[in-house]
């Protein structure tokens, strides 16, 4: 959120606030809601529905249409962090216990055996323990 939205005067975001403010979220192809963003079946579990004002192709344009703006995201940290401070956000802490998220590889077994597969696989679960 930008770091003057006034819902920070409280100190903390707070679940209402999820409620209450205005929305940047990305545009999910192939998703029954359009704008559903993977987090959005957890809020729905806390009965908040966030209220979209914008949608955006990509998580790296959402920070460009929160800041100096009321509107909030829910984005990666990660990607969020490295510009708080130069576009004047507030990177802040879901309220709430959200349920942790799962990541997990699949693929055919057809596949289990193939040399190149199997190094990906290795690869993709070594970078995931260094996050």
């Amino acid at each position: 959120m930008d770091a003057r939205n006034p819902a920070l005067d409280a100190g903390r975001l707070r679940l209402e606030d999820l409620a209450r403010l205005p929305w940047v979220a990305p545009y999910y192809r192939g998703a029954p809601n359009p704008s559903a963003a993977p987090i959005t079946h957890q809020l729905e579990l806390l009965d908040i529905r966030p209220r979209i004002a914008v949608r955006v192709e990509s998580y790296l344009a959402v920070p460009h249409f929160v800041a100096g703006t009321d509107r909030i995201a829910l984005l990666q940290e990660r990607l969020a962090a490295p510009l708080a401070d130069r576009m004047g956000l507030r990177v802040l802490e879901c309220p709430g216990q959200p349920e942790p998220f799962a990541e997990a590889l699949w693929w055919h077994r057809q596949y289990e055996d193939d040399v190149a597969h199997a190094w990906l696989r290795r690869l993709i679960a070594q970078t995931a323990r260094r996050l």
